[in-house]
C-alpha cells in the first residue's frame, strides 16, 4: 500500500514537472506567403534543449531581422522506430514547405544526416546553418537505430563546409573530460557512476565516450548506466532515494517513450527538473540542459547563453552577407556551476576552479556598485584636481595678504581696545617658576594703569605688591600643560574697576600673553540684574508660581524648580537654579488621563495658532506616590522668520488644595442632592405603602358595619387585622431605619439561646407558608449560648426569612448558623425565584421591589443591611435566577462568659 501511494505520488509530481507530447503530433500548416526562415530540431518542442533554444531564438530572429517571417519544425526522432516513419516525416516537411525557406538553421548534427541528400534535391540554394555537438556526420540509419557510426562512414563536418558553399557549421563539443574532472574534484569518495541518458543515437555515443574516459583515467570507478529502456521514471526516482554518498550522478537526458492508460504513445521529457528534489547526492550534468533552474550542480561546457549567442551571430553574418569563415566554434567549455545548489550540498567556494562560472552567484560589492565606484573616482579626482589648483591660487594670494595683515596686526596691536601684556616666566633648577619679568605693552593698558609703562624689563615681584603668587600658580599650570588656558579676576583698587585676565602660553616657550578685558560695567549691570531677578523669584515664590520656557527647537523644559518633574530642590542636592530638562520626561509625569488634553493644547498653541493655552492637569508628586493639581498657562514668545514658534513661555500654579476643596464641595453638593432626592423617594413610597393598607382597614370596616353574616364579618375582620399587620411593620421599619441612621439605637445585649431561639422562627414561619413549603432549620451547633443584641440579630434574620416565603411558592426554606472566624453566619437559602446577575447589585437598595404586586415596601433587606453593618458584620447573596436565593450575613459572636469579663 506505502509503495502504491509513493508511485502515485512520483506520478503526480511527473505530470507537474514534466511535459508529454504525443509522437504523432503534427504542427499546423504554415502561411508561406512571406519570406521565412525555417528552423529544424530533432527532438520535441518540449524537450529542454528546446524549450531554451528554440523560442528565444525565434523571437531575437524576428526582432533583428523584421523582414522575415519565423516557422519551427520539430521531428520527434526518438518516435520514429522505421525509415518509413523517417520517409513520411521528409515528405510532410517538403509538402508543408513547398516554397523554400530563405534560411535553415539545423539543431543537431543527427538532423543534418537525416535530411543532407535531400536538401541538396529540393533546396539547393538554401543557406545552412548547422549547430552540432559531434565533429561529423554518418548514414541515416546510425541515427534512427542509434548505432555509433564507423570511423570510415564518419563525414568530417569541415570537409563538408569546404565542399558545399551554402553550409555554416557552429560547432559546441561536450568535454567529457572536464566534467569527470570536476566530478573527482567534488566528490572525492565517489566509487559509483550512475550516468543518466535515454535512447536516442547522442546518448549512445556519450555513453561510449564516459566508458572510455573512466576506464583510461578512473578505473577505481565503477560504471552503471540507466537508460528508460531499463527503468521507468517513477522507478528510477525510487531507486535515488537514500544512495550513499559515493555513488556518484551524471546526468545528460531522459526522453522516455511511455504508454497512457488509454494505450497512446507519448513521449516524456524535461525529467530534470525532478530528479534534483528527490536525489540527495549532487548531480552532475555533460551539458548546460536546465542547469539555472533544475537545481543540478554543474559541470564543463559552454554555457548555453554562449552556444546562442554564437548561433545567432552566425545567422546574422549569412543574412547580411559578411561571412568571414564558415566553421564557428562557441566559447571554450569551462567549469559551469549552481551557486544555489552548491550551498544545498555544503560546497564551498575555494572548491570551484578559478575559471569557473556560477549561476545565481551573489554580486560582489564591487560588481553591484561599480558604475557609482567609477563614477565617484572620477568626482573625486576632480575635486582633488580642483582643490589643488584652488589651493595654489589661494597661496599666492595668502602671499600677498600676510604682509598687508601683518601691517593690520601692528595697528590693531596699538589700537585694540583692550590691555595686553607679555611675561617672561623665569624658572628654578627644577623648571618651577619663581618670578616674571614685563616684556612687552600695547598703548590701551598703558591708558587703564598709567604707571605701568615703567614697569617694562623689571620683575613682578619689584613692581606688584600683591597677586604675585596666584600668577606664578597659573604660570606653572599653563607651562606644564595642565591648562591651556586661565582666567584671572582683577580688581584695580586705585580706580575701582574690575578687569579679567586671560592668559594663555604664548608660542615661544616660557613667555605668557596677558588680556586684560574691562568688566566693570557688565558686572554692575549683573548685579541690578540679579537683584531684580531675585525680587521677582520671590514674588513668584510667595505666589507658589513656577515659570518656565519651552525651546521647541531642542524639545527642552527650562526651568528654575524642579516640581515641575517631580521633584524639589532638596531632592537633586542643588541650590536654586536653572534646570533643562528633555520635554518627553515632563511629559511623562503628566497623569495619563490629562495627558491627551495638555497634547491637544499644545498642538492648538504650537500649530493652529492659538493665543493662549490655559490647561488644569495632575503631575506626579516628588515622592511618586500621587499627583499634584496644576494649573499651567502658556503662550509664544518668539516665533521664527516663517513665524513658527520658537519659545513658548508659561507658568504652572500648584491647585492641588484648591482641587481638594472644589471636589469636597462637589462631594457635598452631591450627596445633599442624593438626600433630597432620597428624601423625595422615601415621601413618595411611604404615602403610596401607608395609603394602602389604610384604605383597606377604612373600607373593609365601613363594610363591617354593615354587614350582618357571621362569616363574611370574620373575613373582613381577617383582612383589617391583616393591614393592621403591614401598617405597624412598615412604621416599625421606618422608625429602626430611623435610629440606625440617626445612630440613636439603644443596644440590649442579652444571654440566648441561639437552637431555641431559631426553633421558635422555624415554627412562626412555617405557618405562614403553604403546605408545598417546608421551612428547616437544619445547620446548627449542638450547643450554642451566646450574649447578642437579641432584638437586631432576630430582626435581621426574620427579614431574611419573611423576604424568602414572599418568593417561594413550593419547595424549601432552610436557613442556619455556624461560628466562623468569631463570627456567627447566618444563612437563608430558598427555592423560589431567584434573582437575575442584573439586578443582584441594587436588591439592599431601599424601596426596591422584584415583584411589585407583592406586599411590602421594600425596605426589608435594606434594614437588614443596616443592621448587620451597624453590629460590624457582613451581607451578601448568592443566587441564580429561576432556581433559588441564599441570603447570609455575620454577627458579632461572644460567650456569656466572655460577655460576662
Amino acid at each position: 500500500m506505502f509503495l502504491l501511494r509513493k508511485r502515485l505520488f512520483y506520478l503526480v509530481l511527473s505530470i507537474l514537472f514534466c511535459t508529454f507530447h504525443s509522437i504523432y503530433a503534427t504542427e499546423p500548416k504554415p502561411n508561406l506567403e512571406e519570406d521565412y526562415i525555417l528552423i529544424l530540431n530533432p527532438d520535441a518542442e518540449t524537450c529542454a534543449w528546446s524549450e531554451m533554444m528554440i523560442p528565444h531564438t525565434k523571437k531575437v530572429l524576428e526582432q533583428r531581422h523584421p523582414e522575415y517571417k519565423v516557422h519551427v519544425q520539430y521531428m520527434y526522432g526518438l518516435g520514429m522506430s522505421s525509415m518509413d516513419d523517417v520517409e513520411g516525416f521528409k515528405q510532410q516537411l517538403f509538402s508543408d514547405y513547398s516554397t523554400p525557406p530563405k534560411f535553415l538553421l539545423l539543431y543537431e548534427a543527427d538532423i543534418f544526416g537525416f535530411l543532407r541528400e535531400d536538401l541538396e534535391k529540393h533546396w539547393p540554394d538554401v543557406p545552412v546553418l548547422l549547430v552540432a555537438r559531434e565533429e561529423y556526420v554518418g548514414p541515416a540509419e546510425n541515427y534512427l537505430f542509434r548505432k555509433s557510426i564507423p570511423k570510415d562512414e564518419q563525414l568530417l563536418l569541415t570537409d563538408l563546409v569546404n565542399e558545399k558553399k551554402n553550409l555554416t557549421v557552429v560547432y559546441n563539443p561536450f568535454d567529457i573530460p572536464g566534467t569527470l574532472k570536476i566530478m573527482k574534484k567534488m566528490q572525492p569518495h565517489v566509487n559509483k557512476i550512475f550516468f543518466i541518458t535515454d535512447e536516442r543515437y547522442i546518448s549512445t555515443r556519450l555513453r561510449d565516450d564516459v566508458a572510455r574516459e573512466i576506464k583510461n583515467h578512473y578505473p577505481e570507478w565503477e560504471l552503471e548506466n540507466l537508460t528508460p529502456d531499463k527503468l521507468t521514471t517513477d522507478e528510477l526516482i525510487q531507486g535515488f532515494l537514500g544512495i550513499p554518498k559515493e555513488n556518484g550522478i551524471l546526468y545528460f537526458t531522459w526522453f522516455n517513450n511511455e504508454l497512457t492508460g488509454n494505450q497512446d504513445l507519448i513521449l516524456q521529457t524535461n525529467a530534470y527538473r525532478i530528479f534534483s528534489l528527490y536525489v540527495n547526492n549532487p548531480i552532475i550534468t555533460v551539458n548546460d540542459v536546465g542547469l539555472k533552474e533544475s537545481g543540478m550542480l554543474g559541470g564543463s561546457y559552454s554555457r548555453f547563453e554562449q552556444v546562442m549567442e554564437t548561433s545567432l551571430n552566425a545567422i546574422d553574418a549569412m543574412i547580411k552577407g559578411d561571412q568571414k569563415q564558415r566553421f564557428v566554434q562557441v566559447p571554450l567549455p569551462i567549469p559551469t556551476f549552481n551557486y544555489m545548489a552548491m550551498q544545498n550540498h555544503g560546497i564551498d567556494l575555494s572548491d570551484v576552479p578559478a575559471n569557473a562560472y556560477l549561476y545565481h552567484r551573489p554580486l560582489t560589492f564591487l560588481e553591484k556598485n561599480k558604475d557609482l565606484i567609477l563614477g565617484l573616482a572620477i568626482i573625486i579626482f576632480l575635486s582633488i584636481l580642483a582643490i589643488r589648483i584652488t589651493i595654489v591660487l589661494k597661496t599666492r594670494k595668502m602671499q600677498d595678504k600676510e604682509i598687508k595683515l601683518l601691517q593690520k596686526y601692528g595697528d590693531l596691536f596699538t589700537n585694540m581696545p583692550i590691555g595686553y601684556r607679555q611675561d617672561r616666566v623665569l624658572l628654578d633648577a627644577q623648571g618651577k617658576p619663581v618670578d616674571f619679568v614685563v616684556e612687552e605693552l600695547n598703548p590701551g593698558i598703558k591708558e587703564w594703569f598709567p604707571a605701568i609703562d615703567t614697569f617694562i624689563g623689571r620683575k613682578g615681584s619689584e613692581v606688584f605688591e600683591e597677586g604675585n603668587e596666584d600668577m606664578l600658580a597659573i604660570y606653572g599650570d599653563l607651562l606644564s600643560k595642565k591648562k591651556e588656558k586661565a582666567v584671572q579676576p582683577f580688581h584695580y583698587k586705585e580706580a575701582d574697576r574690575y578687569y579679567s585676565i586671560i592668559v594663555s602660553p604664548a608660542s615661544e616657550y616660557g613667555y605668557m600673553d596677558l588680556f586684560f578685558v574691562d568688566m566693570t560695567e557688565l558686572l554692575k549691570t549683573q548685579e541690578l540684574l540679579q537683584t531684580v531677578n531675585d525680587k521677582l523669584s520671590l514674588a513668584l515664590e510667595i505666589a507658589n508660581v513656577i515659570p518656565w520656557k519651552w525651546h521647541l527647537q531642542d524639545n527642552t523644559i527650562e526651568s528654575d524648580i524642579r516640581i515641575i518633574v517631580g521633584q524639589s530642590h532638596d531632592d537633586l542636592g542643588i541650590e536654586k537654579q536653572e534646570i533643562i530638562i528633555p520635554a518627553e520626561e515632563y511629559l511623562q509625569n503628566i497623569h495619563a488621563d490629562d495627558r491627551p488634553r495638555i497634547e491637544a493644547a499644545w498642538v492648538a498653541l504650537v500649530k493652529e495658532g492659538a493665543l493662549k493655552a490655559k490647561e488644569e492637569y495632575r503631575v506626579r508628586r516628588k515622592d511618586r506616590e500621587g499627583y499634584d493639581w496644576v494649573e499651567g498657562q502658556a503662550i509664544v514668545q518668539k516665533r521664527d522668520e516663517n513665524g513658527n514658534p520658537v519659545t513658548i513661555m508659561g507658568s504652572s500654579l500648584v491647585i492641588t488644595e484648591r482641587k481638594q476643596f472644589e471636589e469636597e464641595l462637589r462631594k457635598a453638593k452631591d450627596k445633599a442632592e442624593e438626600s433630597n432626592r432620597l428624601k423625595t423617594a422615601f415621601l413618595a413610597n411611604m404615602s403610596h405603602e401607608i395609603r394602602t393598607p389604610l384604605n383597606a382597614i377604612v373600607g373593609f370596616s365601613h363594610i363591617l358595619a354593615h354587614t350582618e353574616d357571621i362569616e363574611g364579618r370574620q373575613e373582613y375582620i381577617n383582612i383589617i387585622e391583616t393591614n393592621n399587620e403591614l401598617l405597624l411593620q412598615l412604621v416599625g421599619d421606618i422608625l429602626d431605619l430611623s435610629k440606625l441612621e440617626a445612630g440613636t439605637v439603644e443596644y440590649n445585649y442579652v444571654d440566648v439561646d441561639l437552637n431555641t431561639l431559631l426553633e421558635e422562627q422555624q415554627k412562626i414561619y412555617q405557618d405562614k407558608v403553604g403546605k408545598e413549603v417546608e421551612v428547616i432549620f437544619d445547620e446548627r451547633e449542638p450547643y450554642c449560648f451566646v450574649n447578642v443584641e437579641k432584638k437586631l440579630m432576630t430582626q435581621a434574620l426574620s427579614n431574611l426569612l419573611a423576604n424568602a416565603t414572599k418568593f417561594t411558592d413550593k419547595g424549601s426554606i432552610r436557613f442556619g448558623y455556624k461560628i466562623e472566624e468569631g463570627m456567627l453566619r447566618f444563612h437563608v437559602t430558598d427555592t423560589g425565584r431567584g434573582i437575575s446577575k442584573e439586578r443582584l447589585n441594587e436588591i439592599f437598595h431601599r424601596f426596591i421591589k422584584l415583584d411589585h404586586f407583592m406586599q411590602g415596601a421594600g425596605l426589608g433587606l435594606s434594614l437588614c443591611q443596616m443592621i448587620v453593618n451597624t453590629m460590624g458584620g457582613k451581607v451578601g447573596v448568592d443566587s441564580e435566577e429561576g432556581v433559588g436565593s441564599t441570603f447570609w450575613f455575620t454577627f458579632p459572636y461572644k460567650t456569656p462568659m466572655e460577655a460576662a469579663g
